[in-house]
């Protein structure tokens, strides 16, 4: 009996001298500072310094700093009222020890997540190969995952399935119980590694997608490590301060019930947000109006051009009405209905099963909760009703708005005032003879418009078209002057282009410019010689032969007014793919879109995908190559018939393509009449 008297019990403090007792709480101390400074410097890292998309070694850093960050989430942080206890009281040798025990246990477990995401992802790329999209797809399916786990989290938090997400609820297997304390704390660890694998965090699916798309065990195994070593630091943190005597947990724990709730209706939000993310994909996130507002209120684009400028980058693209589809074909903009319905269901969910348990109670109680039950029914209901209406209507009408008259940077184009007079030498030009345009740019006050800046990779864009088709043509003052006279012509926003139109009939003659940071644009008529009638011969044909090269056009959705339509150019040349297309004029493609009564004009970029990223690519330089595949978003503002217009570059020319499309009856046109379309990009 004195023998086991005289055995320490393992949750005792071991006997320490004062020196070494100073010693250790120093050192720990000292951890402890460094813990914190790390969690801290992460944390403003990754919500500061990590608006663009990491690239190589920047992986890590993201992954690791996002790891940091999940402590605030309910996946993560029940893990503190773990970790706490069983460091407490053991010295601080051993306490920490077992502090760190349990980390690697978590940590191990977590990283084995990464192994399951890269075979997920090599799953894919045999099943797809690389095709394009595949990337995509990827990071898709593992946002509808997250947001699956997320809304089962939330649904068992609030009692509304059994079926409940990893916790500790005070008890482990024997086989872990039975453990001495350090390795207790590491099969713990292990054990309760899987509770952050639902964190819905928005990193997680995206590091997992990165994971995935790689396909590289070893790389997914040692990325996802990095980001569990992230998510341990600061419960290692927490711990230290309990063996120091601060019990930072407890404050926690008195309003625990009162967080899971809170943390659970947040739950049911963001889990509806990534499975729709990820279902409908990324082009639903920008259709629905809620990239735009979010960009504005985190103002974005001063982040990213402060980051620009610090890293000498520039942004890959910019977002305008898309029209990708979901999984199984589905359109964007039914997300925004199962984005609500995610949202709606629980609650009425919720309030159906406070129903059943207050209908078992006895009186009083019965009726005075049974008016507290008929308030949260009408306050359901008005809160479902906002949510319909601010995320199916008005934040996708207000995205469509802004993307049909505001420029990319969500600044007013109209803003400021600019005016554009076109002289014509002769005042009637003759068929087949040269004809001077001379056009003035003036601002509000009648003065020279100053602030002319190069745009795509000229100072002045000049497009002419005729009523029938068969004649077009894209010039610039620097077709016709030399550099030095273009810069003067700039200085004194007079600019002058030559053509000869070749017969008579109606043109129309479109300009645009960027002056400052707005683009402008204007449109002209030019009757040429004695106007007849206008014949237009409607082709519609697809598949077309231009210059040698075999062009084809589709669209995957249908074409309707007042939407956004996706024109898919497939280039081809001697029966071969072309895939070493170059940019013209900075852009893969450019593109004029003019309506059958030349009353609306526009002319927008196409894009291509980066083989790699998959990323919308807008902006070319001369030493990109790309192809064979070229597509571009247009908005039609009325239904009719419309010429599509097409530039591209190839071998050191540029090849003109034409085709004409009918575009019918869709949501209610934006523009009235004579205004043109936006310039898109």
């Amino acid at each position: 009996m004195a023998d086991a008297a005289s055995t320490p019990s393992p949750v005792q403090a071991l006997p320490v001298t004062p020196d070494s007792g100073r010693r250790g709480r120093v050192i720990l101390t000292s951890l402890a500072f460094a813990l914190f400074t790390i969690f801290a410097a992460g944390l403003f890292w990754i919500f500061t310094s990590s608006t663009g998309t990491p690239i190589g070694a920047g992986w890590f850093l993201f992954s690791f700093a996002a790891g940091l960050s999940m402590i605030v989430l309910p996946c993560t942080l029940p893990l503190a009222f773990v970790i706490v206890p069983l460091s407490m009281g053991k010295g601080y040798v051993k306490g920490l020890t077992v502090a760190i025990a349990f980390g690697i246990g978590v940590a191990v477990m977590l990283s084995t997540y990464g192994i399951f995401a890269a075979l997920l992802g090599q799953t894919f790329l045999k099943i797809a190969g690389n095709a394009q999209g595949t990337p995509e797809m990827i990071k898709n399916v593992f946002y509808a995952i997250a947001g699956v786990f997320a809304l089962i989290f939330a649904l068992g938090e609030l009692g509304l399935i059994k079926v409940r997400m990893p916790s500790y609820m005070g008890a482990a297997p024997k086989f872990i119980q039975r453990q001495p304390d350090i390795a207790k704390a590491f099969f713990l660890g292990l054990f309760l590694g899987n509770i952050g694998v639902g964190c819905p965090h928005p990193a997680t699916p995206i590091i997992l997608g990165q994971i995935g798309i790689t396909g590289d065990v070893f790389y997914g195994w040692l990325l996802f490590l990095v980001h569990a070593i992230g998510r341990v630091i600061p419960l290692i943190f927490l711990a230290i301060l309990g063996i120091l005597g601060v019990n930072a947990t407890k404050s926690l724990l008195a309003h625990k019930d009162s967080i899971a709730r809170a943390t659970a209706w947040g739950m049911v939000f963001v889990g509806a947000f990534l499975f729709t993310l990820g279902f409908f994909s990324h082009d639903w996130w920008v259709n629905s109006g809620q990239h735009t507002i979010f960009e504005e209120i985190i103002q974005e684009d001063r982040w990213t051009t402060l980051l620009n400028e610090q890293f000498n980058t520039t942004v890959l693209h910019r977002h305008g009405i898309t029209t990708g589809t979901g999984f199984f074909g589905l359109p964007t903009w039914l997300g925004n209905w199962v984005f609500v319905l995610l949202i709606a269901v629980p609650l009425f969910w919720y309030w159906a099963s406070e129903r059943k348990r207050v209908a078992a109670l006895a009186e009083p109680d019965k009726t005075n909760q049974g008016a507290v039950l008929r308030a949260k029914k009408w306050g359901f209901a008005i809160l479902v009703a906002f949510l319909g209406v601010v995320f199916i209507q008005v934040l996708p009408h207000r995205f469509l708005y802004h993307t049909a008259f505001i420029d990319d940077h969500g600044e007013e184009a109209a803003a400021p005032v600019t005016n554009v007079l076109m002289l014509s030498e002769p005042s009637s030009p003759v068929p087949g003879e040269a004809t001077k345009l001379t056009f003035a740019l003036k601002d509000e006050k009648g003065s020279p418009l100053s602030g002319l800046a190069v745009s795509h990779e000229r100072l002045f864009h000049v497009i002419i078209t005729g009523e029938d088709f068969s004649t077009f043509a894209h010039i610039h003052p620097e077709d016709f002057a030399s550099a030095e006279a273009v810069k003067k012509q700039a200085e004194n926003a007079v600019f002058s282009v030559s053509y000869a139109l070749p017969k008579p009939g109606r043109y129309i003659v479109a300009v645009d410019y960027l002056h400052e940071t707005h683009e402008g644009a204007e449109q002209f008529i030019v009757d040429v010689g004695a106007r007849g009638v206008a014949t237009l011969v409607k082709d519609f044909s697809r598949i077309k032969v231009f210059d040698g090269y075999t062009v084809t056009l589709t669209n995957p959705l249908p074409l309707r007014s007042g939407e956004s339509g996706t024109l898919k150019y497939s280039i081809k040349k001697d029966g071969a793919p072309v895939t070493d297309m170059a940019g013209y004029l900075g852009a893969p493609m450019h593109l004029a879109v003019i309506s059958a009564d030349l009353s609306t004009f526009s002319h927008t970029h196409g894009e291509f995908h980066d083989p790699v990223t998959d990323a919308e690519v807008h902006e070319v330089t001369s030493a990109d190559r790309f192809g064979p595949n070229v597509e571009a978003h247009v908005v039609f503002p009325y239904p009719g018939i419309y010429q599509v217009f097409g530039e591209f570059a190839h071998n050191g020319k540029s090849v003109v393509t034409g085709f004409l499309v009918e575009i019918a009856q869709g949501v209610a046109t934006m523009m009235g009449a004579g205004e043109s379309a936006p310039h898109g990009h």
